[in-house]
């Protein structure tokens, strides 16, 4: 077989099974589908979607100053189980021909984040819960 054939597959397998999604990477008004990461994750066989849904494995995620979390952070942390990393994860299994641990690619001052994340995610659900209490007559 061709050298390149056999390259080729084996570079898709290194995120084969991953479904990402990314926050804060791309510009706005810009295709993420245009855009590096989105194809150096697919041609590693990554999935890559536009929301998180069920499927999602990893958020990759830019942080932008002050209060950047995303809804899609909050999402992500709410759910549990999606590993949020910065944009450098890809590059980093890109290079190394495999998955490497996520915990050594976390955005920023994830840990503010995280609780920010988290608290957000708090105060909407208690929303909801209000406005299904207030929905059913408050029973």
């Amino acid at each position: 077989r061709d050298v390149r054939v056999l390259i080729r597959q084996q570079y898709a397998r290194i995120l084969k099974g991953s479904a990402l999604v990314f926050s804060g990477v791309f510009h706005t008004g810009t295709v993420p589908e245009h855009g590096r990461e989105w194809k150096a994750a697919e041609s590693m066989g990554a999935m890559c979607d536009k929301n998180i849904a069920a499927r999602t494995t990893h958020l990759v995620y830019v942080s932008r100053g002050e209060g950047g979390v995303t809804d899609k952070v909050v999402e992500a942390v709410h759910r549990g189980g999606v590993q949020v990393v910065s944009p450098e994860w890809v590059q980093a299994c890109r290079s190394a021909w495999e998955k490497v641990d996520e915990e050594l690619f976390r955005p920023r001052n994830w840990e503010a984040i995280r609780q920010e994340a988290e608290a957000r995610a708090g105060r909407a659900a208690k929303k909801r819960k209000m406005g299904e209490l207030t929905a059913s007559g408050g029973h």
